[in-house]
């Protein structure tokens, strides 16, 4: 399967590539666990992944519920997962320029 798919830098075209369509198939399928591999290749919490996972199978069963799509859509769960990450990292530090700069006004 050729197709580019990268968020939050990590390539998700390794999985992708493996994926091949076999005769009587419509479309594309992993050989092998693709929940295994999807998880080994989030690099998140295994619990957090695994929810990941099964909102990726639950939202793919609207329409194909194929392979890619699960990859599809685990790979922006991932990506949102991640943002939510930083997000909160980084939140701390900008608390202390706010009140600081409240304090000054005063």
């Amino acid at each position: 399967m050729n197709s580019n798919c990268q968020t939050h830098s990590l390539d998700w075209n390794p999985i992708l590539q493996q994926m091949q369509t076999e005769p009587g198939q419509d479309l594309p399928i992993f050989p092998g666990d693709l929940k295994t591999a999807l998880l080994a290749h989030a690099e998140i919490n295994q619990t957090v992944g695994e929810a990941a996972y099964q909102l990726a199978v639950e939202i793919s069963q609207i329409t194909t519920q194929s392979d890619p799509e699960i990859t599809y859509w685990f790979s922006q769960l991932v990506s949102l997962l991640h943002l939510s990450d930083s997000l909160h990292s980084t939140a701390h530090l900008s608390l202390p320029v706010y009140f600081e700069s409240v304090s000054a006004q005063s």
